[in-house]
């Protein structure tokens, strides 16, 4: 009966410890930063999710960097409902939007309303209500923004662009101003909400709490009193097997045995390596940037590749994620050994 409870106490203590991601921030009145986001250089590698890490500037400001993309400022998050709000440092969005890929991020739009990007003579937009992109016209042409449903005299005046799904805010249409975007919990490790629980949830986190409290009252008394007995059972049998066979009989009736998901150092090892070249040409399904740390490869730097799906990361990077976990970080394969 003391063991069990001393089982249960440790078990309770581990799982308390795994939730206890901090809130950090870039300033102290910025945006809060909790699972699955985290801050680079202040955040537990516990807490650490793929595409989800933020950093400061100089000037405090919380900075989402998205594959194949430059930085976005983060305005705002909606842990509940799993929004960012990010806008552009150079206040020009929809020259972003023209080549945005969130393919290789945990990031998708929350829907898209599809527009096309023209090129028309300066103040011919105007007669025809189309939106004026300011920050990409100048003095003789207007770079303009329009859905699909233009007048034919339109295309006789101006040159298309491209014609793209924009991302755009739900239940809005209209050329947006920031970036909204959405995660799928199945992309974190630590997804949370942040906002009031329900009162079925708020019963059950009491209930975990007065749970701890009783034992704690109870257990820890009788707990020196288990471990002294099994350290006298331990001295006096010399007899490993007789713990073991209460450890496996206790796991499959309700305990839970601690698994390792990470690869020992010598299978890590076994994963071929190469060094970049001058032209930084990488081959397989990559880019030039290392999607754990976001930093782009440099010449003469050594990267591993994944013997599954053939994804590459610096060394360093990937050695210390597969110590902790046997995917991969970008597709979730599971890893083997080569």
């Amino acid at each position: 009966m003391g063991f069990q409870s001393f089982l249960i106490v440790i078990l309770f203590s581990v799982a308390h410890a795994k939730s206890g991601c901090p809130t950090s921030r870039c300033d102290a009145n910025g945006v809060a930063i909790q699972p699955p986001f985290w801050l680079q250089g202040q955040t537990p590698l516990n807490c650490m999710s793929p595409g989800f890490n933020l950093s400061c500037n100089t000037k405090n400001i919380s900075i989402l960097n998205l594959p194949h993309d430059e930085e976005f400022y983060v305005s705002s998050i909606y842990y509940s409902e799993k929004r960012v709000m990010l806008y552009d440092p150079n206040n020009c969005l929809p020259r972003r939007l023209l080549h945005l890929n969130l393919s290789s991020s945990p990031f998708k739009a929350v829907s898209y309303q599809k527009y096309t990007f023209f090129r028309c003579p300066k103040g011919q937009a105007v007669q025809y209500g189309a939106t004026i992109i300011d920050c990409m016209s100048n003095t003789t042409t207007d770079i303009i923004a329009a859905r699909d449903d233009l007048d034919p005299l339109f295309l006789m005046f101006c040159d298309k662009i491209a014609s793209i799904p924009v991302p755009v805010s739900s239940g809005y249409n209209d050329l947006p101003d920031e970036l909204e975007l959405t995660w799928n919990d199945k992309d974190c490790k630590d997804c949370r909400s942040t906002t009031s629980p329900s009162a079925h949830q708020h019963h059950k986190t009491h209930t975990l709490i007065m749970l701890s409290v009783v034992l704690s009252a109870l257990v820890i008394p009788s707990l020196i009193f288990t471990i002294s007995c099994c350290m006298c059972m331990v001295a006096r049998d010399n007899s490993r097997s007789q713990i073991t066979d209460t450890n496996q009989n206790q796991n499959q009736t309700g305990g839970r045995a601690a698994v390792s998901l990470g690869l020992d150092k010598s299978t890590i090892e076994t994963y071929r390596k190469i060094t970049v070249g001058e032209s930084r040409h990488i081959e397989g399904p990559n880019d030039v940037t290392c999607t754990i740390c976001l930093g782009d490869y440099a010449p003469n730097e050594t990267i591993r590749f994944m013997p599954e799906c053939e994804h590459c990361f610096h060394v360093e990077c990937i050695d210390e994620w597969l110590s902790i976990n046997n995917k991969c970080p970008v597709c979730r394969n599971l890893q083997t050994p080569v």
